[in-house]
């Protein structure tokens, strides 16, 4: 009997496929990156959202890794948020993480819980194996070294690191404020006639305008946009977009031929 996990998520080889997972209220992006002659799995942010009928990730990668010795070899989380984090200690424990990148943001309130979560893996994979996203004009730069992600290539273009290092001095308080604002954002390119995936998290307004767009201007262009925030309004107004005219620069750089909105319903978000 086949394997249909595996007969729908893996392409051919050489070819990038990029999968938006419906994980209820949240976002989780699966991409299957060509190396060498095989493929590595990178998960960025994931979700379980039953009440809103979202996939269950744990068991679609123990599905697609049944009968192989294999872990998922990058998780990726924008922020803290538990609608990007939730059921990622499960995912550990249950099927393996060989890779984490984080944005480095230290969340209070309601996401404290999740972050243990996000703590308790950090600590089990060693500080070898977990990066902070840092926005950069360096190519793929991650901590002090570049590391190669399969036969692709990426940019990290937030949270920069004077981002961080002034949010991290805030209070809880003004740091719960500004969470949207250290989040990570990444653009993914490859093949012949270069394609780019861009991948935003939940960054705000504050961060497009004051720290994204002017400063990774000529590496904004982008083939697919996930959209920001969900799809929110928080992409192009600052407060009430009934006083205010959008913002659209960062827009029109990125130029995108196609946009994911990972909401199902605006009333869900």
């Amino acid at each position: 009997m086949g394997n249909k996990a595996k007969e729908i998520i893996i392409p051919e080889k050489g070819v990038l496929r990029i999968i938006f997972l419906y994980v209820g209220q949240g976002d989780s992006t699966l991409l299957v990156v060509p190396s060498e002659e095989e493929h590595k799995f990178v998960l960025v942010d994931s979700n379980q959202d039953d009440s809103l009928g979202g996939i269950n990730i744990v068991k679609l990668f123990k599905d697609l890794f049944k009968d192989e010795d294999r872990k998922l070899d990058v998780y990726i989380n924008t922020h803290p948020h538990k609608d990007h984090l939730t059921g990622i200690k499960d995912l550990y424990n249950e099927v393996g993480i060989k890779q984490l990148w984080h944005s480095g943001h230290k969340p209070g309130g309601e996401h404290k819980e999740v972050y243990k979560d996000l703590e308790y893996i950090m600590k089990e994979l060693g500080e070898q194996n977990v990066f902070r996203l840092r926005g950069s004009r360096e190519e793929n730069k991650l901590d002090e070294e570049k590391i190669k992600l399969g036969d692709i290539d990426y940019n990290v273009l937030a949270p920069a690191d004077y981002v961080s290092e002034e949010i991290e001095d805030e209070k809880p308080e003004e740091r719960y404020k500004r969470i949207h604002e250290q989040c990570g954002v990444t653009r993914f390119k490859y093949g012949k006639k270069e394609k780019q995936i861009l991948i935003t998290g939940d960054a705000d307004y504050n961060a497009w305008t004051e720290h994204i767009t002017e400063y990774h201007k000529d590496r904004l262009e982008s083939y697919v946009l996930s959209a920001a925030h969900h799809g929110s309004n928080s992409f192009f107004w600052k407060g009430d977009p009934e006083d205010e005219e959008p913002y659209l620069e960062h827009f029109d750089r990125i130029n995108p031929m196609h946009i994911i909105l990972s909401a199902q319903k605006s009333k869900d978000s």
